[in-house]
């Protein structure tokens, strides 16, 4: 499976190649042309555009070639978010044949565990 660096390095490849091809046609044609005639400036004009938009086109294909190269193009990325809790509000539903979901219990010191419980048995509401 190709990455979008890697796409991007190839088309960034072939617009430079396509660049430097109409430089090349520009410049045969500027000398065919006579000096100082509008076409002559023209094709002058566009030899240097097409150099400039080719230099540009390789710059930017080293550039994703170094994305391809680089360690963090070898992270895989996961589901699992290690910042955010559970969202709250949100239960799992239990589908036929599913097996048992179990309530995730906080792990707590034990000298905070009644912190954490909750006796039925008061009446708070009082």
């Amino acid at each position: 499976m190709n990455r979008v660096s890697e796409h991007l390095a190839k088309d960034h490849q072939a617009a430079s190649s396509f660049h430097r091809m109409m430089a090349k046609c520009h410049g045969e044609a500027m000398g065919k042309a006579v000096a100082g005639n509008p076409e002559h400036t023209f094709h002058k004009s566009a030899v240097a555009a097409h150099e400039q938009a080719a230099d540009h086109h390789d710059q930017m294909c080293e550039e994703c070639q170094k994305v391809i190269a680089s360690d963090l193009q070898k992270l895989q990325p996961t589901n699992v978010s290690a910042v955010a809790p559970t969202a709250p509000g949100v239960t799992a539903v239990p589908r036929a044949g599913q097996r048992p979901i179990e309530e995730a219990k906080p792990v707590v010191e034990a000298q905070f565990a009644k912190l954490l419980t909750v006796d039925e048995q008061d009446d708070w509401r009082q």
